[in-house]
Formats: structure tokens, sequence, C-alpha cells
């Protein structure tokens, strides 16, 4: 019996040794981390936005509030005093090369003298248009935008609107370009390209979208010395042309302190003024009763000298 006994126990333990063994082979079959190309939200916390983005009173996504970095909607990149930009739909910050874009965006995204750079990687990786706000802008109306130094067509960028907000006038446009983004001043004159006009000293009135550009003017391709005042609240200006007769050449030139030139050129044409017509109907000559008065004087004055010759 108690060899019996003896017996069971030493199956007993054989069988909870190869039962452990079991599960520690299961164990081992488990990865400590995973072949996919995402992180642990984890990692979140730990990345490090580049130092302008990040500075106090920037509304830059708090990365560190992500809760699910697969999906994260409405991200901002906010750069205090200069701009910002925002992703319109959402971005996967579970992507280690995204994280690393993301770790040194200063690189991809810049501010600059009222310009942005968005390099390619930006749509490259995160796969979102933009919502792109330029802040402190000098313009009073709507400016040229340019990417590359190109104009942009209809359809690059869309949503495009002036603002003001807490005193601050900015620019807002949604895009899904890339490239250098800057911003010209619109020039425009109140004049009818040949226009005809019979005043010598002809007046015109003009608007620049930025009121601290530097204005010049041309007339026949010659520079004209006149003092230009713009308002600097809404951008207008007036001026005078001392025109000649025929054709004129009207050029004003716009330079804005950005560094960015618009003009425009107009033609005038200066008519003479015709001599009126002499109607001679219209001639109105000596009253033939005041002349037959003044000859009667003339006949009783001539009698009365003769009267007096004869008395003598």
């Amino acid at each position: 019996m108690r060899k019996i006994f003896i017996s069971l126990i030493l199956l007993f333990c054989l069988a909870s040794g190869a039962s452990a063994a079991s599960v520690l082979d299961d164990s081992a079959l488990i990865p400590a981390t995973t072949t996919s190309p995402e992180v642990n939200a984890s990692a979140l916390p730990d990345l490090k936005l580049p130092a302008e983005f990040t500075r106090p009173g920037a509304e830059t996504t708090d990365v560190t509030k992500i809760t699910d970095p697969a999906k994260v909607s409405d991200f901002v990149l906010d750069v205090v005093g200069q701009g910002k930009v925002k992703f319109l739909d959402p971005i996967n910050l579970a992507i280690a090369d995204n994280i690393k874009v993301l770790s040194k965006i200063d690189q991809y995204i810049k501010f600059a003298n009222f310009s942005v750079t968005i390099k390619p990687e930006i749509k490259d990786y995160f796969k979102a248009p933009l919502a792109i706000t330029v802040y402190n802008i000098p313009f009073v109306a709507d400016p040229i935008v340019l990417i590359d130094n190109k104009k942009v067509e209809d359809n690059e960028i869309v949503d495009f609107y002036r603002f003001r907000e807490d005193g601050v006038d900015s620019l807002r446009f949604n895009t899904n370009k890339t490239g250098v983004f800057t911003f010209a001043p619109v020039l425009s004159l109140a004049i009818n390209d040949g226009e005809e006009t019979i005043k010598t000293d002809y007046k015109f009135f003009g608007r620049i979208s930025d009121p601290l550009a530097t204005l010049s003017y041309k007339l026949n391709n010659q520079l004209v010395n006149q003092e230009i005042v713009i308002n600097q609240s809404t951008g207008e200006f007036d001026l005078v042309a001392p025109l000649i007769a025929g054709e004129n050449t009207i050029e004003v030139s716009a330079l804005s302190k950005l560094g960015l030139v618009d003009s425009v050129t107009k033609k005038v044409k200066l008519n003479s003024v015709p001599s009126p017509a002499v109607n001679k109907s219209s001639i109105v000559g000596p009253n033939p009763i005041i002349l037959l008065i003044m000859g009667a004087l003339i006949v009783v004055l001539i009698l009365m000298w003769i009267l007096k010759y004869l008395r003598k």
C-alpha cells in the first residue's frame, strides 16, 4: 500500500512538471513587440516637437493628450505671431516614420516674413489637405496667392478669406498643394482701358491691397515725380496725369515691403476740344431805331451849326 501511495505521488509530480513546461513553451511563442510598423500609444508622451511650435500661447495640439494615435483629428501646428497649419483629415501618429517627421517638423513647415513653406514630405507622410493661417497680414484687401512664385489656379486653394480676430488681421485658405506660399498685393486703377477724355489734367483713382507698399507711376514711359499718398485704412489713392493730345499710357507700379511687385497699365486718349460753330442767324446787329435817332440828332446838330454861322 505504501509503495502504491509513493507511486501516485511521483506520477502527480511528473504531470505537474509537464504542464508547467507546456505553459512556458506557449508563452515563449508571444513576441515582446509586434512586427507592425505601428508603435504603442505610450510612445507619444515622449514625442518632443520643435520649440517654435510649443511656445507659450501656441495652439499646437498637446501630443500627451492624444488617446488614439492611429487616428488623430484636427491636429494643429502653431507658431505664435506667424501662423498655423491644421490637418483637415485624421492623421496616423502610430507610425514610426510619421513620428520621426513630426519630431523635426520645423524642417518641413516654415513660417517666415509672411510666407509659408510646406515641404512635399508633409503630403507624402500624412496624406491630408491643410488649412493654412497667416497672422498679422499687412493687407486691407485680398492679396494674390503665389506658390513657388506662380499665381495659384482656382482649384489649388479653396475657402480663401481674410478675417480679423482679437485685433489681428489674418489670412486663411485650404490647400492640398506643397511649396512656398507667398502673398503679393493687388493693384487696381479706376480707368477703363482706352478711355477718352477732353481734360488735360486727368485725375484718376486707384487702390492697393497693401497700404504699406510704395507706389510710382509713369506717363508715356516717363517717370512722373508726384507724391502718392495712400489711405492706410482703405488702400485708396488718387493721381493727376497731365495728358498730351492723342493716346497716353499710364503705368502705376507697387513695391510691397514683402519684396513683391505688381503693376497696372492703362491707355487714355485726350481728344482736342472743337471750336464752337458760328451761327450767323444768331448775330445781333445794331438796332435800326437807334440808328434813326442818331441820324436825326446828327442832322439837327448840323442845321444848328449852319444857322449859328448865318447869324454871324
